[in-house]
């Protein structure tokens, strides 16, 4: 068991640089071969890291909920960047607008139920990171309903608009890179319990 989870969250791992590299270097805008290349990788990535998730789910009941979010994230994207070419002006804001609220009330709820499942699971192991998941999923989810917030308000009043699109984005990125430590944790803490179970099972 420690092992397929240590396996879990080596992928996980992976998955959360690829997309934190992806997000951050295309900021979410932008056109050209580069942007469309980043913006397919974070999708298919989003959608990975769900079914990795949904692996995991006899890990804990949160991770099922937290895959299912993933996946529906990554499905808002596709289809959003579909509809984004058959339409404009107006149409085209009004689109944003509802993609960001629709994202960001998915990605809250799925953050939500990863953070907390990741605290379920660590807590026979080291109860110091588990609390230490839960107190990261206040600023995770605080910072990604600011920068929806933030992108709405843009749309209304500029200027305090990209400010506060730009301080949540800033704290987005350090929350996502705490979160890739906590995640190589727990890989550690999987492989750690691995070699004790083999060890025991060697023993007799």
């Amino acid at each position: 068991m420690s092992e397929i989870s240590g396996k879990c969250y080596q992928s996980l791992f992976w998955l959360l640089i690829i997309c934190t590299v992806a997000r951050t270097i295309s900021n979410g805008e932008g056109d050209g071969m580069l942007y469309t290349l980043l913006w397919f990788v974070n999708v298919l990535a989003t959608a990975v890291y769900g079914a990795v998730l949904l692996k995991m789910e006899h890990f804990s009941a949160h991770f099922r909920m937290a895959g299912l979010c993933k996946a529906a994230s990554a499905s808002v994207g596709i289809v959003s960047s579909a509809a984004s070419y058959f339409l404009d002006g107006s149409l085209l804001v009004t689109l944003i607008i509802l993609v960001v609220i629709v994202s960001a009330v998915v990605d809250i709820a799925g953050e939500y139920q990863e953070f907390a499942g990741h605290s379920e699971f660590a807590r026979d192991r080291d109860v110091i990171l588990s609390e230490k998941w839960l107190r990261l999923r206040q600023w995770y989810v605080g910072m990604l309903a600011g920068f929806a917030v933030g992108t709405v308000c843009s749309a209304l009043l500029f200027l305090p608009g990209v400010i506060a699109m730009l301080a949540c984005g800033i704290g987005l990125v350090v929350v996502s890179i705490l979160k890739i430590v906590y995640v190589y944790r727990m890989a550690g803490l999987c492989q750690d319990r691995s070699r004790e179970e083999g060890a025991y099972d060697h023993d007799f």
